[in-house]
């Protein structure tokens, strides 16, 4: 992408912190650290395109971000969002556009090399930050002056190296990705969402009360409940062996309690009804995401609500939740089998509210997954019933139950449902048991394996088509891994809208899902390779044929959001994304019109896939209800 360097401001605040005071704890979060009465900015490091790096001091900060952010002006910064936030705060600047290495090079180097400035200079072969003087800071509201020229040459330091990082970087990076990550940053720099504070207090006590109800159940305290051994022989105490696995880390046994473990997701129906509630106590225990993130909203008090959002957070470059507070998996209202509103659920979403004279826009896309899933495999019967409007997950009704199935039949077409949205990735029956049992993907039903292997069966004697592309993905896999032994890197390979080479395949808006130092070992029994594995920072994780068809299709997805994104925005302020999902609001006169275009907007298929057929629904209100 090609950008005026002159417009481009680089800087780096130092600030105040303490033992009580400090974006380390748990307690605090970026927003909160920011707008405390005891934030103080020590100094700020500028650089405005070429120029050398300046350093300001306390009283002198002031007016010289007056005077060097006057006119049309580019931030950069390593984590804008923080400098940014400070800047908006505490000197009332919105630059004209955010720029940021930090969400760069989650894009570019996912998993090749962590995201820190410091991996960054390794990895670009620059050289390495100056030592840091931080923690000499700490405590300090006004700087020693033998410190200060050590805080000075830090602080230029990392100015100036992120400057040279990002000239790297923006040669190759795609100009609407750009777009986006300033939008991105600016839903928390410069938020227009409120918060009902007496919603979300009184969504704060039910949620301490629901958790406590969860562990009282079970007569444990939560330390038991959190320790993996100490649960671990709970279950033995039931009579249930604790599912294990093979750890891609440490290649040794582990124990299965993750939600990603399909034997331990499997325990939400089990028919000991004290084996479900210890279960449901684990899960409470080690999140506390519920009161935490009421006790945030409580806390933002009459300001806006910054909105974090991490751009390309996830492997898939989906956006993911920050500040400590995630936003991306608000629980939605739910309903009853009439489909009435259940009261008190979805009550912190609804404490998100419109400005004054506002109301918040919902757009949602209509099973954009199994859409672009259907499409991408060429699955042209399932792709049809989108096209025609018709209801896609009724469809196996025959063949799981015999008959046909209709919305009247509410947990029928549920399962069915689920079915849809969780089998095209290679779900087994018994990760289809537990996730039915846990109500992730609708209500939450309870059904029996062997009811469960029968949907399996279905779902992919049915979809021939997207099982042959799984078969696919196990081809690129091997292809991946030839390409590396081979020596060729660089040599790509299309399929379909993707090209993949040695460790990336690359996307239609110019990202990558990266699979760096692919591996994978040989079964002599059945000659293939099988167990693969792909190196993430430090770390080994395993992908297989499902993983990588979910990583693609999500992948696809967030594209497609993300060009919707850019285009509803042009015109009504986008304020939130959660997946599928964009949020705008609009003035109360314009509610009509702006949720008709943003639906619009939705429904319309990207230039790479003109004929993959969208719909999105939505709605509007004060608060985000839908």
């Amino acid at each position: 992408m090609q950008l005026d360097l002159s417009k481009v401001v680089a800087i780096d605040f130092e600030t105040y912190y303490d033992k009580d005071y400090s974006l380390r704890l748990k307690t605090m979060n970026t927003s909160e650290y920011i707008r405390d009465d005891r934030f103080l900015a020590h100094c700020v490091s500028i650089k405005r395109g070429e120029a050398p790096t300046e350093v300001f001091w306390y009283s002198d900060i002031r007016p010289a971000i007056e005077r060097i952010f006057r006119g049309e002006c580019y931030l950069l910064a390593h984590n804008v969002a923080f400098d940014g936030a400070i800047l908006a705060e505490h000197y009332h600047v919105c630059p004209s556009l955010y720029l940021d290495t930090l969400s760069m090079a989650r894009a570019l180097h996912a998993g090749m090399t962590r995201a820190s400035l410091q991996a960054l200079c390794e990895f670009y072969g620059l050289p390495g930050k100056n030592p840091n003087i931080l923690g000499k800071m700490k405590g300090f509201r006004e700087i020693p002056q033998e410190l200060r020229e050590e805080a000075a040459l830090y602080c230029v330091g990392d100015t100036d190296k992120c400057f040279q990082i990002f000239k790297r970087m923006i040669e190759v990076y795609p100009e609407d990705e750009i777009a986006l990550v300033d939008w991105t940053v600016r839903q928390f720099c410069d938020p227009v969402l409120h918060v009902d504070v007496d919603r979300a207090q009184a969504e704060l006590e039910r949620e301490i009360a629901r958790k406590k109800e969860l562990i009282d159940k079970t007569g444990l305290d939560e330390e038991q409940l959190q320790s993996a051994n100490k649960f671990a022989q709970q279950l033995r105490d039931l009579g249930v062996d604790p599912p294990m696995k093979m750890s891609a880390r440490t290649k040794m046994l582990t124990f299965a309690f993750s939600q990603q473990d399909d034997e331990f997701m499997a325990l939400a129906s089990h028919e000991d009804q004290k084996v479900r509630e210890l279960l449901a106590a684990r899960l409470a225990a080690k999140s506390t995401i519920g009161e935490t993130r009421a006790e945030r909203f409580v806390k933002v008090g009459t300001r806006p609500l910054p909105v974090g959002l991490n751009y390309c957070a996830a492997h898939t470059t989906r956006w993911g939740g920050t500040n400590k507070m995630n936003l991306q998996n608000l629980p939605k209202e739910e309903r009853d089998e009439q489909g009435n509103p259940i009261p008190l659920t979805g009550e912190l979403r609804k404490s998100i509210v419109a400005p004054e004279g506002h109301v918040i826009v919902v757009a949602d896309s209509a099973q954009i997954e199994p859409r672009i899933l259907a499409w991408f495999a060429g699955q042209n019967d399932l792709l049809e019933l989108f096209r025609a409007g018709e209801d896609p997950y009724c469809a196996m009704g025959p063949m799981v139950y015999g008959r046909e199935i209709t919305k009247r039949d509410r947990d029928e077409r549920a399962v069915l449902k689920a079915a849809t949205l969780g089998l095209g990735y290679y779900m087994s029956a018994k990760r289809f048991q537990g996730t039915l049992a846990m109500g992730i993907l609708g209500p939450k039903i309870d059904m029996p394996l062997d009811f469960c292997e029968r949907v399996v069966r279905a779902y992919r004697a049915k979809n021939h088509m997207i099982t042959a592309a799984w078969r696919d993905m196990g081809m690129i896999l091997y292809r991946m891994l030839m390409k590396k032994a081979h020596g060729d890197s660089d040599e790509y390979t299309t399929y379909k809208v993707l090209e993949y080479d040695a460790q990336s395949i690359w996307l239609p808006n110019g990202l990558g899902l990266h699979y760096p130092d692919l591996q994978a070992e040989w079964n002599d029994r059945f000659e293939r390779f099988e167990d693969f594995t792909y190196r993430s920072n430090a770390e080994y994780v395993r992908v297989h044929p499902g993983i990588l068809i979910e990583n693609v299709i999500q992948a696809l997805a967030r594209v497609v959001i993300g060009e919707q994104l850019l285009k509803i925005n042009a015109k009504y302020r986008a304020v939130m994304t959660t997946h599928d999902e964009i949020v705008c609001i609009a003035e109360d006169h314009e509610a009509d019109e702006c949720l008709a275009f943003m639906i619009e907007q939705m429904s319309t298929p990207p230039h790479w896939a003109p004929d993959l057929p969208l719909g999105a629904e939505g709605g509007f209100d004060r608060c985000y209800s839908k």
